[in-house]
């Protein structure tokens, strides 16, 4: 995953907007979105074949976990434990809360660095997994945008989306997930001033990735009734969002 919005607490209609690009190396075998986990809490979310994990889970009571990877020029370490579980144990957890305490008991230098974000209807936290302390920043209420950078970090692909998101909070209900799927089918590269990183493409800024043997391949927008009895809603696109319409996945919760 390397892109993840959050409108946290800003909406009268939901407390929690999840709009999400996960982008990835185009030969890398992935499972369509589906069922995780069909125990309670259900879990849906797609699914890397290589490593079984996946970069988003959505629990049925409204905990949703994601991460964004910290790009490395070598590569991931295959020695390392698979950071693809993490989301997976977060929304397995029961709340945000019991999420971000479960991750805080393991050890970032296990797995291949990695940003984490999770929240349900009353929280929302960020952890830095990229090798250091991973204590838990609350997030504010309104938009949060994290890309392949530390939160804070400078980014003009942070800026872009925040500027393309930035009177979402005030969008009726019927027509709020215009702007997130219009934001996620983005092509637009922005300028960037301080590049940090100069052996990424450029394309990568874009929300929408198209670099060669690397790009977007699935995107998922969820939001969360204000009712907790009734389940997230869930729309999913199972390759590029440019090449394809969202999808309504609600019916996955039907056991």
């Amino acid at each position: 995953m390397c892109l993840i919005a959050l409108l946290v607490g800003a909406h009268p209609d939901t407390p929690l907007v999840v709009a999400a690009n996960r982008d990835e190396l185009l030969e890398r075998e992935s499972r369509d979105f589906g069922v995780l986990r069909a125990a309670s809490p259900r879990l849906l979310g797609g699914q890397d074949a290589r490593a079984g994990g996946t970069w988003l889970a959505i629990g049925e009571h409204g905990v949703i976990a994601g991460l964004t990877n910290r790009p490395q020029p070598g590569g991931m370490n295959p020695s390392k434990r698979s950071r693809g579980q993490l989301p997976l144990l977060m929304a397995n957890q029961p709340t945000a809360l019991e999420a971000v305490a479960a991750v805080a008991s393991l050890t970032p230098a296990e797995f291949n660095p990695c940003y984490l974000v999770v929240a349900d209807r009353t929280h929302a936290f960020y952890v830095d997994f990229a090798g250091g302390d991973p204590t838990p920043f609350a997030l504010p209420t309104g938009l949060t945008v994290l890309e392949n950078r530390p939160l804070g970090a400078p980014s003009a692909k942070v800026d872009a989306v925040k500027n393309a998101l930035a009177h979402v909070g005030r969008e009726p209900l019927a027509t709020l997930a215009e702007p997130f799927t219009r934001m996620l089918r983005s092509h637009d590269v922005p300028p960037e001033t301080a590049e940090l990183e100069p052996w990424r493409p450029p394309a990568t800024r874009a929300p929408c990735v198209h670099a060669g043997p690397y790009g977007t391949r699935s995107s998922t927008l969820v939001w969360l009734p204000n009712k907790p009895s009734d389940r997230p809603h869930v729309f999913v696109t199972n390759q590029a969002p440019c090449l394809e319409r969202y999808v309504n996945q609600e019916a996955l919760w039907l056991r």
